[in-house]
């Protein structure tokens, strides 16, 4: 049998409760966006966890934890689509990780890919009965603890909003040292290196490489310890974010003419249009998954190739009065002059075709060129 629906009306700890009591086994997919996650069931426990958010990849988990640098995680990657290995196994033999370490990372990770779930206000669910693909690695989690665990995150989520409505929020260090104790974690230091005024914890988040959960927890636990103070709330990145959410039309007006920009190959004028459809609404995500293909081929065909090394036409700190997006800031920080575009994107925590977006405003603006 199949269930599906929207968390909205069918809360998370409700669905993972009926799972485990029903004992079944099979898969959900939570799909919100372009992003999915897919939790994995065998008689009514939660085994594995998988998502298409880069954010949740091992590799971006690794060198948010300091364990990895980016170039090594670019020679990785980069191995890793010539062989089609398991990155993990492929960390291991260029002696980055040892195999227990893996182990135990991936673990950390399925876990996190799940908790992440229960921030989700929106988006829509769908699960088959029955047997699933064999997992490379296998979790054995319970239901109760899984709700514990998760409930409690979202309660400390709540406790955070109320001085941190969004990730738009900017704060600066206070005169006040900061602990030995954090300076000698590498995941806390190089968060707490990342809080310099301009950047909002969005974009902290994106140049650590790390949740946006973890980056906001951290920084409200120095905000009440007052090592760090409040600059700004960034409105106009808040404003840019309810433009594009509004871009769409109202029920499902506007897959007709999504259907004929497709057809007529603009892909970005038809994601524009499909911004507005529902998490739940099967062939507007299905018009998505077309439009953000059909757009990757025709950026790296036409305007972004992907051996070239992109440059910067100013200085990075010319263009800090430009009002730069989190996502315009990171990729812009990783250019270097030695770094060809694959290379930028692949190590990028965003998404391929957000990365190639923002990569395309940036060169049509003039704020970048190739060599």
């Amino acid at each position: 049998m199949s269930l599906s629906g929207n968390i909205r009306t069918m809360p998370l700890p409700d669905l993972l409760q009926w799972l485990a009591a029903a004992t079944k086994t099979g898969v959900v997919s939570f799909n919100r966006g372009g992003t999915e996650k897919k939790l994995f069931f065998d008689e009514g426990k939660i085994v594995g966890a998988s998502s298409n958010d880069p954010t949740d990849f091992i590799g971006q988990w690794l060198v948010s934890c300091g364990r990895i640098t980016e170039d090594q995680l670019r020679i990785a990657l980069g191995e890793q689509e010539r062989s089609n290995t398991f990155l993990g196994t492929i960390l291991v033999q260029m002696r980055a990780l040892s195999e227990q370490e893996v182990s135990v990372v991936l673990a950390m990770k399925a876990e996190e890919i799940l908790y992440g779930l229960f921030h989700w206000e929106e988006g829509s669910f769908e699960f088959h009965d029955g047997e699933f693909e064999k997992l490379p690695f296998r979790i054995s989690l319970s239901i109760q603890d899984v709700l514990l665990k998760g409930l409690r995150r979202f309660d400390e989520m709540q406790v955070i909003r109320k001085e941190f409505p969004d990730a738009t929020v900017v704060l600066q260090r206070t005169s006040s040292p900061m602990p030995q104790s954090v300076m000698a974690n590498p995941h806390a230091r190089n968060i707490t290196e990342s809080i310099d005024g301009a950047r909002p914890i969005a974009a902290i988040a994106l140049h650590t490489h790390t949740s946006e959960f973890i980056v906001s927890k951290f920084l409200h636990e120095l905000l009440r310890a007052e090592l760090v103070e409040i600059v700004k709330d960034s409105a106009s990145a808040a404003s840019r974010t309810r433009a594009a959410g509004s871009a769409g039309l109202s029920g499902n007006g506007f897959l007709a003419p999504a259907r004929k920009l497709l057809d007529r190959r603009d892909y970005e004028g038809a994601l524009k249009l499909l911004s507005g459809a529902t998490q739940d609404d099967r062939e507007a995500r299905s018009l998505i998954e077309e439009a953000e293909a059909g757009l990757v081929e025709h950026l790296y065909r036409l305007h972004l190739p992907q051996d070239k090394i992109p440059l910067l036409a100013r200085p990075l700190s010319d263009l800090m009065g430009e009002n730069l997006s989190p996502e315009e800031f990171y990729l812009l920080s990783r250019i270097d002059g030695e770094w060809n575009l694959r290379s930028i994107v692949t190590i990028s925590p965003l998404r391929e075709v957000e990365a190639l977006r923002v990569l395309n405003r940036l060169r049509e603006r003039g704020v970048i060129t190739f060599k």
